[in-house]
């Protein structure tokens, strides 16, 4: 579960500051009340990443544990800027008052002196033989999102594993990786006969992902609020559990 906060002022030349080489327990553990202070919370588990994709992101359980995934080089940042991140870690903050935080946060680490870092991404392709997903993923940003949702789309490789669910086989359809803001959605939906009010639905689901990022427990109430608000849910869901096993006996014969 997370959110974002408040104002940088004068932050250092990008020369003049560089992600720690080496975190050690001391400066950890500094860094971690730091931030326990700002968001008013224990942090159960701190993980420092060198992710400059995803610059943090956070997980509030059930049973009340706090899990913070953060870049390292918020270490030397300053309080207000700690703020910002907290803002966008915590729930019940304004959507413009998130919107400018998040804002201030990128602006800091844009001034980040990060080495140069290699690091493939999968490219992915949107365009199938029945549906591109550019033209869903920008048709429901535009109509349920403000077109604030950013993300690469595009149809999986298509994997094999089933698992079962409520006595009934069933496979991924979609999925959203937050490292790379990238949704792929299962190739068996590029057919003919699958209405494209089914493609819209996935990919809405997915996008709800995107919008929430690790603020709120995956499919919980908050989630389940947000994908109710596409229109011809029961629709497409419907089509779903009479077609899927179809879809899939397929999908196993190619």
């Amino acid at each position: 579960m997370v959110e974002q906060l408040q104002l940088v002022l004068s932050e250092p030349h990008a020369s003049e500051r560089r992600i720690p080489a080496r975190v050690g327990a001391i400066e950890r553990a500094t860094f971690q009340h730091r931030l326990e202070e700002t968001l008013g919370r224990e942090i159960h588990r701190l993980t420092l990443t060198d992710n400059r994709v995803t610059m943090f992101s956070s997980k509030a359980h059930l049973d009340g544990r706090f899990e913070l995934r953060i870049h390292a080089a918020f270490i030397d940042a300053s309080d207000a800027v700690l703020e910002d991140v907290a803002r966008c870690s915590v729930r019940g903050v304004k959507r413009d008052l998130r919107a400018a935080s998040l804002e201030r946060v990128r602006a800091f680490f844009d001034t980040l002196d990060l080495p140069e870092k290699e690091r493939r991404v999968a490219e992915v392709d949107p365009q199938g033989k029945f549906f591109d997903l550019q033209d869903s993923f920008d048709r429901m940003n535009e109509r349920y999102f403000d077109s604030e949702v950013q993300a690469r789309v595009g149809w999986s490789q298509g994997r094999r594993s089933r698992r079962r669910r409520r006595r009934r086989v069933t496979v991924q359809l979609g999925s959203y990786v937050y490292e790379d803001h990238r949704i792929r959605i299962h190739p068996m939906l590029d057919a003919a006969d699958v209405p494209l009010l089914v493609v819209d639905a996935v990919m809405h689901h997915e996008m709800v992902h995107a919008v929430l990022g690790g603020r709120v427990r995956a499919h919980g109430p908050e989630f389940r609020a947000l994908e109710r608000k596409f229109e011809g849910l029961a629709e497409a869901e419907g089509w779903l559990d009479e077609h899927l096993p179809r879809l899939i006996r397929r999908a196993e014969r190619r």
